[in-house]
């Protein structure tokens, strides 16, 4: 009998098994179908119910040659033998009605000519590992490390490094929002804001910007977030119109420099490594990942990546210092993530930000295995969420617990402002302009201290 694998019995598959009354799999009556075209008379062979003078018995089949043999000579033919029969019930397995393979058979038809090929050797036969879904925000209390939101109340958090850094983007937002020679162009586009108060705007300098500039553009963004919810426009237009020429003046604003590069990463996913594990049935198995729409990341300084390079060399797996297994950020940090949906959307936008910070935190945590330096100097995650043209703003930080393991404090969300008025788009960029100097500030201070010196 001719040599089947399992391989070859997962990829030639057959239809030439039924259960019997104790559900066993039984060999099902074969019989050859003769067909008369049009053209030429061709014998068939495909299971088929009987009919009257059209079906034979198989030991009275017409000759034919196996498709496993050798080609006969000319003039010569064979029986289908019993080996045939053998060899396809050999490799025959239950299709269950309905399935895809059996709505392809069942329409197709075999010739001397047809001829099985295996599928690629790179299908993979295994089924994937399990994920554990997670839809709201208090499944994340359920993670290794556990993840608990704290709600800012007052403006106040309770950590003092983002307390002082919370309180700063709180100023932000109500006093110097404006350059100080846009005071006279700004009454025609905005009616509701007291310009006899000095406090709401600041000296030119401070923007890093052409104010005019600036002035003609957060209008232009403006009217193009108005657009966006009038006309209820999909997310892409929400980033393409309005969330990424924020980011790009916010850049320009805080001075930032050319070392810290937004990048779209809606196609990015989270490395396997670095995703958050939560306790399901007794074990712990990685959550759904979540993708988010941009990040900026910070890249390290020459001397920085060397460092960096000789601590990242004896891992053995790939190893970024992001959540991203992207090459071009191997040694770049995450400063800042933005996720975007829109008013009708069920998603919440800041689940999916939580799990994407905490693999950004996580993967910080393996560069440094059994070194781990203490949680509290690792620094906070900064996170944005549009829903529609409301901005709020989240933060997430480790913090250590007496039991020499740490859980994941998730703040915010935080209204900043509305991109559908000048006055909200000129909040959003205020902010930037405290929180990345700040977050970048943070990453520097952090790597000088845990990175071995070279």
């Amino acid at each position: 009998m001719a040599d089947w694998s399992d391989a070859a019995c997962d990829e030639y598959i057959y239809a030439a098994t039924e259960r019997d009354a104790n559900g066993e799999n039984q060999p099902r009556n074969i019989d050859w179908c003769k067909q008369d075209s049009a053209n030429e008379q061709s014998d068939v062979l495909w299971p088929a119910a009987p009919q009257k003078s059209q079906y034979v018995n198989m030991s009275q089949s017409p000759t034919r040659q196996s498709p496993r043999r050798k080609p006969a000579a000319d003039g010569q033919s064979e029986s289908l033998s019993e080996e045939l029969r053998a060899d396809v019930l050999s490799a025959s397995i239950l299709i269950h009605k309905g399935s895809r393979y059996s709505r392809t058979l069942s329409n197709f038809t075999f010739t001397e000519k047809t001829t099985l090929s295996p599928v690629s050797s790179t299908r993979s036969m295994l089924p994937e590992r399990p994920k554990s879904p997670v839809k709201v925000l208090p499944d994340l209390a359920l993670a290794y490390p556990p993840t608990i939101q704290v709600h800012i109340n007052n403006g106040r958090v309770e950590d003092d490094v983002l307390g002082r850094i919370h309180k700063g983007v709180e100023r932000a937002v109500r006093y110097g929002i404006f350059p100080k020679s846009l005071k006279d162009s700004l009454r025609q586009h905005i009616s509701d804001l007291d310009f006899e108060d000095d406090r709401m705007f600041a000296d030119d300098s401070s923007w890093n910007i052409n104010a005019e500039v600036l002035l003609e553009k957060v209008i232009e963004i403006q009217k193009n977030a108005q657009y966006c919810e009038d006309y209820k426009r999909p997310e892409a237009c929400w980033g393409d119109d309005v969330v990424r020429p924020i980011l790009v003046f916010a850049h320009q604003a805080a001075g930032c420099g050319k070392d810290v590069r937004i990048d779209n990463v809606m196609s990015t996913r989270i490395w396997p490594s670095n995703l958050v594990q939560r306790f399901a049935a007794g074990n712990l198995i990685p959550v759904d990942t979540k993708k988010v729409d941009y990040a900026i990341f910070y890249a390290s300084p020459p001397d920085r990546k060397r460092r960096i390079a000789l601590q990242l060399q004896p891992i053995p797996e790939p190893c970024n210092l992001n959540q991203t297994s992207r090459p071009e950020h191997a040694t770049s940090v995450n400063l800042f993530s933005i996720e975007i949906k829109t008013f009708v959307s069920a998603d919440d936008p800041l689940l999916q930000l939580a799990i994407w910070a905490s693999a950004g935190l996580q993967a910080i945590t393996n560069v440094f295995r059994q070194d781990l330096p203490a949680a509290e100097t690792i620094p906070p995650a900064f996170m944005m969420s549009m829903r529609g043209a409301e901005c709020k703003i989240a933060y997430m930080k480790l913090e250590s617990l007496e039991t020499d393991s740490f859980l994941r404090k998730l703040y915010g969300d935080c209204q900043i402002g509305s991109a559908t008025t000048v006055t909200g788009i000129f909040q959003i960029i205020s902010a930037f302009k405290v929180l990345l100097p700040q977050s970048k500030r943070l990453y520097n201070e952090f790597w000088d201290e845990s990175l071995p010196a070279l």
